[in-house]
């Protein structure tokens, strides 16, 4: 593949000059542009940038762009209503939490956190998330080609629980050999800070019925 070629990758600012229109008009004052402006929240955020960082980048693009300078400083407070405004989600009445477990030395808790899905995601499309994770992530890349055409030679599918009462439950899903890529149908899952200022899970399993 010829990178030269390859998109070059667009990051935060862009996202907050779309949040002007690519003009020098109402921050997120369009429905498009909202979503422009909320993209560039979560990028920055990504990056490491702070409020006062974007404030800094909008007033350097106003600088170039306005026609009238003396609209700068209500669209600075205008940037950084909306950023304030913005409350990434902190908890989940339900959700498919999907973490790395090992059965000897256990892994750094956030280490072992591989994805957080919609509780409304069906059981077929995490077992199929589930599965294609763990070959991505452990298999060679012979493995990788071969299971694509030969599924069934897989040696570690991703499979439902097994119910006490025979069958299968939905409502949790494993794969690998150790670790094992577990996800589990959970209540309750909220971000709390623990004893030692460190993000943290908390959630309540389901029961099997």
């Amino acid at each position: 593949m010829d990178e030269s070629n390859a998109p070059e990758k667009e990051d935060w600012r862009h996202y907050l000059a779309g949040g002007f229109a690519f003009l020098d008009a109402p921050f997120a004052g369009h429905p498009l542009d909202k979503r422009r402006a909320q993209k560039m929240f979560f990028a920055a955020m990504r990056e490491g940038a702070s409020i006062d960082d974007i404030k800094v980048a909008a007033k350097e693009y106003l600088d170039k762009r306005t026609w009238n300078p003396t609209t700068i400083p209500d669209q600075i407070k205008r940037v950084e209503r909306f950023v304030r405004s913005i409350k990434p989600a902190q908890k989940k009445k339900s959700a498919w939490l999907i973490m790395w477990e090992t059965t000897g030395k256990e892994l750094p808790y956030l280490e072992r956190i591989i994805a957080i899905r919609d509780g409304r995601t069906s059981p077929e499309r995490i077992k199929e998330f589930v599965e294609q994770f763990y070959i991505s992530t452990t298999y060679s890349l012979s493995e990788k080609m071969h299971y694509s055409s030969h599924r069934k030679d897989n040696p570690y599918p991703a499979e439902y629980f097994s119910h006490p009462r025979g069958g299968r439950w939905t409502g949790g899903i494993t794969c690998g050999h150790n670790p094992f890529v577990l996800a589990r149908f959970v209540k309750k899952l909220k971000i709390y800070m623990d004893d030692e200022g460190e993000p943290a899970l908390s959630w309540e399993n389901v029961k099997l019925r």
